[in-house]
Parts: structure tokens; C-alpha cells; sequence
């Protein structure tokens, strides 16, 4: 049979989950949630804490692409997960207000996921991806993720 939890430990324990939620007014909705109680249901400490779909996501109409704009790639290398590839630029945007589309964002406009594949396969397919219609993106830069140089030299 477990002993009993000692009071003095229970109080710390409330003086704890306190100090935890104290100020979490300015807290998004579902991090209130969570830290009140705990629920299972709630998707919280994701990396795009405020992600709005309504705000965040724009149709292609709504975007000026810039040809002199510099595009880039990165890559999360998926060892036991999906490698992800990303393209990235910078556009303007139209929106009710700015129909001038004076306003500039990061977009990221195209993914490739792949799982299972050696490094050949990856760029065999990122090559082929890596056009808008008929005409090739002009890529600038690459960014792979860090963990994949650590880990390539344990397969030499």
C-alpha cells in the first residue's frame, strides 16, 4: 500500500501549478486551458503558437511574385520521420485594404514530403519539384537542418 502524500509536499505542489498560471491572461486560449487543467484534447506548445488559417494562408491571386525576389529551400532531413522540403520567398500581398499590395511577407509556397529515400532519391525529387509551370525556380540558397551533418558520419 503507497504512504499517503505528505501535506507539506501537496502545498508546494499547488505553489507550483500557481506560479505556473499566474499571468497566463495573455496566454492564447488553449495554453489557459492546458495549464487550468489537464486535457488531452488541447494541441498546445506547437511551434506556431498563434497560427490563424483565416489570416496566415493566402490564395496565389493574392500574392505578387517579384522575379529579382531571392528564393531558397529548406530541409528538415527525417531520419526516422518524413524529410520536408520547403520553398521559400518573399511576396507582396493584396488584401481589401492594401489592394497595392505594399506590404511584404515570407511564403513559403510549395512542400515536398518524402519518407524512405537516400540522399540520391531526395535531390532526383527536389529537382524535378523545383518548378512554377514549365519555367525553374532560381534557388539562392539552401538550409538543411544541422542534425543532418551530425548524423552522416556514423555511415561512413
Amino acid at each position: 500500500m503507497q504512504p499517503l502524500p505528505d501535506e507539506d509536499l501537496l502545498d508546494q505542489g499547488k505553489r507550483v501549478r500557481s506560479q505556473a498560471t499566474h499571468g497566463r491572461g495573455n496566454q492564447p486560449e488553449r495554453h489557459r486551458q492546458w495549464m487550468g487543467e489537464v486535457s488531452w484534447d488541447i494541441l498546445a506548445g506547437q511551434f506556431f503558437q498563434s497560427w490563424d488559417p483565416a489570416r496566415h494562408v493566402k490564395s496565389f491571386s493574392q500574392c505578387v511574385f517579384e522575379s529579382w525576389q531571392p528564393r531558397w529551400i529548406s530541409i528538415d532531413w527525417g531520419f526516422e520521420h518524413a524529410t520536408v522540403v520547403l520553398w521559400w520567398t518573399r511576396v507582396r500581398v493584396k488584401t481589401d485594404l492594401d489592394q497595392k499590395a505594399e506590404r511584404t511577407v515570407l511564403l513559403c509556397y510549395r512542400q515536398l514530403v518524402m519518407r524512405q529515400m537516400n540522399e540520391q532519391l531526395v535531390a532526383e525529387r527536389i529537382a524535378a519539384a523545383n518548378h512554377t509551370g514549365d519555367k525553374f525556380d532560381p534557388i539562392h540558397h539552401i538550409y538543411l537542418s544541422p542534425d543532418r551533418f551530425s548524423k552522416a558520419s556514423q555511415y561512413r
